[in-house]
């Protein structure tokens, strides 16, 4: 593996680590231990009073938790790839293949070569 790829994509990962939680903290609360699942909790909109103003902060709320959720799925793989980095398992398919450096380029986080990400 490229020792300069590994560096050039630590770089990025932690670009995207800050960024991601970034996002997170301006959209959620950070509240582990709660009812939902993941580090964050989606912030709940307050429109109002009115049955229309509480049916749009139910809309804003649903689209905020899906919001999260699928921003909390990224920083874990970004995490995760970081994690590989440093234990120098980073660029191995968990299928025990190796990544293809174009892949690692186009997505740092990758845990699965071309052939096994389908």
């Amino acid at each position: 593996m490229d020792k300069a790829l590994i560096e050039e994509n630590r770089k990025r990962l932690l670009a995207e680590q800050k960024r991601l939680r970034s996002i997170l903290g301006f959209d959620a609360v950070v509240d582990g231990a709660s009812e939902f699942p993941g580090e964050f909790k989606p912030r709940f909109p307050e429109f109002g009073g009115k049955d229309d103003e509480n049916a749009n902060e139910m809309a804003a709320y649903e689209t905020n938790l899906a919001v999260t959720s699928d921003l909390e799925g990224k920083l874990a793989k970004v995490e995760a790839a970081l994690n590989r980095i440093e234990d120098g398992s980073y660029g191995k398919c968990k299928h025990g293949d190796e990544i293809e450096s174009e892949r690692l380029i186009a997505v740092p986080e990758a845990d699965t070569c071309i052939k096994h990400s389908v």
